[in-house]
């Protein structure tokens, strides 16, 4: 998918594939709903998916494309919080999953996709799947989880570490500035 998103709002037609709709936005919308299904497939029936890291690039990086596509893709909610759900299971047993789900929020919160409300009760859903954690130590997590940033040379802030430590300023600004009372609440079930 990385190969493809420097070129995803180009309009290039790749002439290594005979089909006409061969373009870097096909190639990266097909890896991106097999990546979807193996996600959903992987949670679903393996056991090892609570406790096992090596799904996680690919969760991250579906979280990540939802959340770029909430707004032309209905089914953005459900697999960005199946992949917050996920994490949270990762979380119980390895503590640096709770700043890469701080992050992907943060960046749900900055982006629009999400209210401060919502982000703040996953959070609060996180914090108390993970109590055994409590620590005053921040985790460090120096790897990449906001890849439209990094492309554009901004290293820094797509860092899991930055993200995490803006989610209580985010979430304060959108509650600051959110003009809809109608909060909702985002449950496990969702």
């Amino acid at each position: 998918m990385d190969i493809f998103r420097p070129f995803l709002s180009q309009r290039l037609s790749l002439q290594t594939f005979a089909s006409r709709t061969s373009t870097p936005d096909a190639i990266f919308d097909a890896s991106l709903n097999q990546l979807r299904r193996l996600v959903l497939v992987y949670r679903s029936t393996q056991k090892a998916a609570a406790y096992h890291v090596c799904w996680t690039t690919g969760i991250v990086y579906v979280a990540h494309a939802m959340l770029a596509r909430h707004e032309t893709d209905k089914e953005w909610k459900f697999y960005f919080l199946a992949c917050i759900y996920a994490l949270q299971d990762l979380y119980i047993s390895f503590r640096l999953f709770s700043a890469i789900i701080q992050g992907l929020l943060t960046m749900a919160v900055r982006d629009g996709c999400m209210t401060g409300h919502e982000a703040r009760s996953i959070r609060k859903s996180l914090q108390e799947r993970g109590g055994h954690h409590q620590t005053d130590n921040a985790v460090k997590a120096s790897f990449m989880i906001d890849m439209d940033l990094a492309i554009r040379n901004k290293i820094e802030d797509a860092k899991v570490e930055k993200l995490a430590e803006k989610f209580d300023e985010m979430v304060a600004f959108d509650d600051l500035v959110s003009t809809d009372g109608d909060q909702p609440s985002v449950s496990r079930s969702a």
